[in-house]
C-alpha cells in the first residue's frame, strides 16, 4: 500500500439505474465503467466461501464495509451482486442529494476506480451533477457539505478483496446534468492532454440542443446565446429499459425454450428467463453485435440467445423489432421538442447509451447528430466523462494561476 496521498481525477454520474464513473489512469487516458444502483444492507463475514475466479470484473461481487459521515449504515452489498439479497433497494423517485443509496453506489465506484488503479490513500474533488430542478431547490453547497470530508471503503470480497481505499473529498463541482455535455462531444484526454475533437466545430452555432438517451428518461437540454434554458428544457419518461425488458420476456417464451420452460415448471421453481438482469443480455446478446457495428456500419448483426442445452437460437427478427420501436419513439420525440420549443436550433446532438442499444437504427439518422466516431463508443459515459473533463480544467487553472 502506497504511503503518499494521489489525487483521484473522477466524474461520477449518479442515475437511478447506473452510477457511471469517467477517471483519469496513470497515462492520463480516460477509463470508465458502472454499477448498477442497487444495495442491500449486508453482513460482516460475507461469503464464506469467496470466489477467487479472476474472470470476474471490478464490478463484480461488491461487499463493502464504508465508514462515513454521509451514511447510516455500514456493510453493503452493491451493484448486480445486491439483486437477489435481502431488502434490496434501488432508487426511485429519490432526490440525489440526500439519497443514501446514491451516496453507497458513487463512494463505491470510486473506490472502485481508486483500486483498479492501485492507489488507496486518495485526495479527490467531488465532480458530479444534480438534476436541473434539484439543483435549483438545494444548490451545491447543501450537496458539497454532506461528501466533503474522509470515506473509507473496504472490500470483503471481489477483485479488490481485503483492500481498503481511504477517500478524502476535499471539495468539487456539483454540476447542472446536461450543462457540461457538450465538453464531452467536443474534447477527450489522452496522454494527459486535452484534446478537441471534429465535433468542436458544430458548436460555432450558439443555439444547440443535447438529448440524454438514457435507461429511464431522455433527458432534452436547450442551450441559448445566454446558456441553458431552464424552462424549456426537460426529461421524458422514456428509455431503454422498457424495450429490453419487452425483447427478454418475448425471447424467453419463444418455442426453441417451450421444453426448458415446461421442465422448470413441472419442477416449481421459478426461474422463467434465461437472464436474471438486463446487464446481462446486453452484455451477452446485444453490446458484441453493437461493436460490430461500431466498427462497420455496414455490418449485418446476427443476435442469438442461448439457454442450457439449446444454443445459438437466432433472434434477430425479435431484437431489431423492438430496437426499432424505440428508435421511432425517440425520434418522434426528438422532433416534436425541436419543432415547439427549439425551432431556431440547426444543430442537435445525441449522446446516452440509447444510441448503442438501437445503433443498427440511429447510425443513419438525419438532422439529429451522433458522437464523433473516435468516442461515441462511450455516448452511455458522456456525462460522466465530462464532469471528468470540468474537473481537469478546473485543476489546471488553478495550478495555473
Amino acid at each position: 500500500m502506497k504511503s503518499s496521498l494521489f489525487h483521484l481525477l473522477a466524474g461520477s454520474d449518479a442515475g437511478n439505474t447506473r452510477v457511471k464513473v469517467s477517471y483519469l489512469d496513470h497515462s492520463g487516458n480516460i477509463q470508465s465503467f458502472s454499477i448498477p444502483t442497487v444495495v442491500a444492507p449486508a453482513n460482516a463475514v460475507g461469503d464464506p466461501l469467496k470466489k477467487e475466479s479472476k474472470e470476474i470484473s471490478n464490478t463484480d461481487r461488491l461487499h463493502v464495509y464504508i465508514q462515513s459521515k454521509a451514511l447510516s449504515g455500514t456493510y453493503y452489498y452493491v451493484g448486480d451482486f445486491a439483486r437477489d439479497k435481502k431488502d434490496m433497494e434501488q432508487p426511485s423517485g429519490q432526490r440525489k442529494s440526500s439519497s443514501e443509496l446514491h451516496f453507497v453506489a458513487q463512494l463505491t465506484a470510486l473506490a472502485v476506480a481508486a483500486a483498479n488503479l492501485g492507489e488507496f490513500s486518495i485526495t479527490h474533488d467531488y465532480a458530479g451533477g444534480l438534476p436541473i430542478e434539484e439543483y435549483k431547490e438545494v444548490g451545491d453547497e447543501a450537496f458539497l457539505a454532506r461528501i466533503r470530508g474522509e470515506h473509507v471503503i473496504e472490500f470483503l470480497d471481489g477483485v479488490h478483496n481485503e483492500k481498503k481505499v481511504t477517500i478524502d473529498i476535499i471539495g468539487g463541482l456539483v454540476n447542472i446534468e446536461g450543462a457540461t455535455t457538450a465538453l464531452a462531444l467536443t474534447n477527450n484526454l489522452k496522454d494527459n492532454k486535452l484534446i478537441e475533437l471534429p465535433m468542436s466545430n458544430k458548436f460555432d452555432e450558439e443555439d444547440h440542443c443535447i438529448a440524454d438517451l438514457g435507461a429511464g428518461t431522455t433527458d432534452i437540454a436547450l442551450f441559448e446565446s445566454d446558456g441553458l434554458n431552464g424552462v424549456s428544457s426537460t426529461n421524458i419518461e422514456l428509455g431503454t429499459n422498457s424495450y429490453i425488458d419487452a425483447m427478454i420476456e418475448e425471447i424467453s417464451n419463444i418455442e426453441e425454450f417451450k421444453k426448458l420452460r415446461q421442465f422448470l415448471l413441472d419442477n416449481s421453481l421459478e426461474v422463467v428467463s434465461p437472464y436474471s438482469n438486463r446487464e446481462q443480455f446486453l452484455n451477452q446478446v446485444i453490446i458484441p453485435e453493437v461493436d460490430k457495428m461500431l466498427k462497420d456500419k455496414k455490418y449485418s448483426p446476427k443476435f442469438t440467445v442461448s439457454w442450457a442445452r439449446v444454443r445459438n437460437v437466432d433472434v434477430t427478427n425479435t431484437v431489431l423489432k423492438h430496437m426499432e420501436s424505440y428508435f421511432k419513439e425517440v425520434e418522434k420525440q426528438l422532433n416534436v421538442f425541436a419543432l415547439t420549443k427549439a425551432p431556431n436550433v440547426s444543430n442537435f446532438f445525441l449522446v446516452g447509451g440509447g444510441i448503442l442499444f438501437a445503433y443498427y437504427f440511429f447510425k443513419d439518422i438525419e438532422f439529429f447528430l451522433l458522437p464523433d466516431a473516435e468516442v461515441i463508443s462511450e455516448a452511455q459515459f458522456f456525462t460522466s466523462r465530462a464532469y471528468l473533463i470540468a474537473s481537469y480544467l478546473e485543476k489546471l487553472t488553478l495550478t495555473v494561476n
